[in-house]
Formats: structure tokens, sequence, C-alpha cells
């Protein structure tokens, strides 16, 4: 299934999913989305609870997936901002166009996993306040995020 949001080239990706007793199978990507063929990277970071991520913005496309763990994601291009709460009962993949700034804040321990059409760079990444969005909380965050303005 896959719905679009507000925001240009933004959309989520929600494949299957099927439990059992041995456990759980879930389709992250398919064909469907045509992103897939364009894959050169994947990576996968893990966040603590309460940790800050962006906000950022990427030269390059990417699809985000937290496999496990509580995030709100937030989405900002211009002044439109989208927020979204992932976690087990509504878990998807997001899709995030180059240039779309995003923000991620842990409310558990996550694991993200992410697909990128062009190999990551910090060359490629601007960071953008989170205060510009109303963000407000105490966080943990590098220090680049921290001392944005």
């Amino acid at each position: 299934m896959i719905k679009h949001l507000g925001i240009e080239g933004v959309f989520l990706f929600k494949g299957q999913s099927k439990k059992d007793k041995r456990g759980e199978n879930r389709v992250l990507l398919t064909q469907d989305a045509t992103f897939v063929e364009s894959i050169v990277e994947v990576a996968m970071t893990k966040s603590k609870a309460g940790v800050l991520r962006g906000f950022h913005t990427q030269k390059w496309d990417k699809f985000v997936y937290p496999l496990e763990g509580e995030v709100d994601v937030y989405l900002m291009e211009d002044k439109k901002l989208v927020k979204l709460s992932i976690n087990d009962k509504n878990r998807f993949a997001i899709h995030i166009p180059a240039g779309v700034a995003h923000l991620y804040i842990a409310k558990t321990d996550v694991t993200y996993l992410y697909f990128h059409n062009e190999p990551y760079s910090d060359k490629g990444t601007k960071t953008i306040s989170y205060k510009k969005a109303g963000i407000k909380g105490k966080y943990i965050m590098s220090k680049k995020d921290r001392q944005c303005k």
C-alpha cells in the first residue's frame, strides 16, 4: 500500500506483515515503489530513547524504515510541516525526496534502515534548527543539531 502525503514526493509504504507463533515476516519494499531500482546503499542507525536527529536535508532520495521502536517523524518543506508517529501497531517506510527536511524523535530505542539512491555524505547534508518547527524539550542530540540556528 502506498499513501501520498501533502508534500511533493513524500509517501508512505506499508508492506504486508504476517505473524505466527514463530515470529513475524514483513515486506519492506516492493517494485511498486519505483525507488527500489535506484538503491545504491542500505544503512542502519540505532537511536536511544530521547534522541532527536535533525532537521536534515540531503541531496539524495531515501526510504526510511524504523524496524522497531516508537518514533515521531517530522517532515518539512517550505512552511508545510507533517508529523507522523510510527510504532509497532503502525509500522511503515517513508520515502523522503532530496531537499525535504526530516527530523526524528525516538520515544523508545529505535532501529532504522535507510535505503539511499546515492551514498551518504556529510557534504550532501544540510542541518536546519528543530526550533523552526516549534519543537521544544530536552533531547539527546549531536553537537551539529544542538548548535544549529
